[in-house]
């Protein structure tokens, strides 16, 4: 039996790669597939040319709590030299009885990346039981530098309606949980630390129509256009609203549900995005319109060039959304955040509160949209717009409710 005393998860998912990329270098064959047993559940993973992947994640207990199961087929496919380590095939990663959820932070793949260097680090820490909500399963996806596939995973999360009258918003759960934010970026560095709470966001951008239900509300501090914009579906997000139009909403919202309802944090709205991932986007190495709302005639990696839609397209498009359960945080319309724009993250808060600035009448929008190129789409990107704007045809919102202790 070969001991690992994993200080925390991330030494953990450190250990792992390094051990994973000398069995891959034992192998004849330069691939491993690997299970990883949890307190929950297993998480099947795979190395290719020394990198990790993780492939599916089974809900039953198939294998000892804490520990890693070589594939018995592969490990008879390890050199001598390197099969002479190990006495057994199991290999247990914390032998004081530590349990790490490894569903989640793992993520889809550690290996070079193309531009900036992101924050890597990911744990998921809280995940409450929320009264009346329903078991959401759905499947996402890891694209390599191609835009192919490599990789399916079988998620599942908690998902609530809010009811808006003909029409509704769906939750969904976001765990609680600490991560690198940031990365190499000047804008978007010094790669940080952030302690994040649980809380519910809506699964899709705030649509046009239902906009258009709550506008019809009374009014809390200012009124609201009923369709700030004609063109399109009303099935699509709803645009040209300034920040202060997005708060209205939510105020809206939080008068007549008794809830509190906000704009997501800067913080919040990355942590969501990733879902767990460190690469460039959440979907792996780059992205496609098959999959996002882009300006795909302009290239991140080896992808073909694809199609502009050079508009909004219904929330409806698109069937994976990301480890969390959520469409769209790539592409389509830009989002606001609640925080103040700063130009770095020097001071920036270490929890998902907002940061604000005395005197900045900017704000921060996230996510890339429909018109622009994929670099400007990623995970970390971030631009800023005056809070008091109408006039982006591009710019809409995402919702966040706060949970209740």
């Amino acid at each position: 039996m070969y001991f690992y005393a994993a200080n925390d998860a991330h030494h953990f998912a450190e250990i792992l790669h390094q051990e994973m990329a000398l069995w891959s270098l034992g192998l004849k064959r330069n691939k491993i597939i690997v299970r990883i047993g949890c307190a929950t559940g297993t998480l099947d993973l795979e190395t290719h040319d020394g990198y990790l992947n993780a492939i599916a994640y089974r809900l039953e207990p198939a294998a000892t709590p804490g520990s890693v199961l070589i594939d018995p087929q592969n490990y008879s496919e390890l050199s001598d030299e390197l099969r002479s380590q190990y006495d057994d095939p199991e290999i247990i990663i914390d032998k004081n009885g530590e349990r790490y959820e490894s569903r989640r932070w793992l993520g889809a793949t550690f290996g070079h990346r193309k531009r900036e260097k992101l924050g890597s680090w990911y744990r998921i820490l809280e995940e409450p039981q929320i009264p009346n909500s329903e078991k959401y399963c759905f499947e996402s996806i890891v694209l390599n530098q191609y835009a192919e596939i490599i990789n399916h995973y079988s998620c599942h999360t908690q998902r609530i309606v809010e009811s808006l009258g003909k029409h509704g918003v769906n939750l969904i759960l976001i765990p609680g949980g600490e991560y690198e934010m940031g990365s190499s970026s000047r804008s978007q560095s010094p790669i940080h630390l952030v302690k994040v709470a649980p809380f519910l966001i809506s699964q899709h951008p705030i649509t046009k129509a239902q906009w258009q239900e709550v506008a019809s509300w009374s009014t809390v501090n200012f009124s609201l256009k009923k369709q700030p914009i004609r063109k399109g579906s009303m099935d699509s997000p709803v645009v040209k609203i300034s920040w202060h139009d997005a708060v209205e909403f939510c105020a809206r919202l939080s008068m007549k549900t008794g809830l509190l309802y906000r704009l997501p944090t800067e913080s919040e709205w990355e942590y969501t995005c990733r879902a767990t991932t460190n690469t460039d986007f959440s979907f792996g190495k780059t992205i496609t319109s098959e999959y996002v709302n882009y300006d795909a005639t302009i290239t991140y990696l080896s992808e073909s060039r694809n199609v502009y839609r050079e508009t909004t397209n219904s929330i409806s498009t698109f069937i994976y959304p990301n480890q969390f359960g959520v469409f769209d945080m790539h592409g389509n319309v830009w989002e606001w955040c609640s925080d103040h724009w700063h130009d770095n993250y020097h001071g920036a808060p270490i929890n998902n509160s907002s940061w604000e600035s005395i005197g900045e009448s900017r704000r921060v929008i996230r996510g890339g949209s429909w018109r622009n190129e994929p670099a400007l789409c990623t995970s970390t990107s971030r631009q800023a717009s005056d809070e008091g704007s109408r006039s982006a045809h591009n710019i809409g919102l995402r919702i966040v409710r706060e949970l209740t202790v």
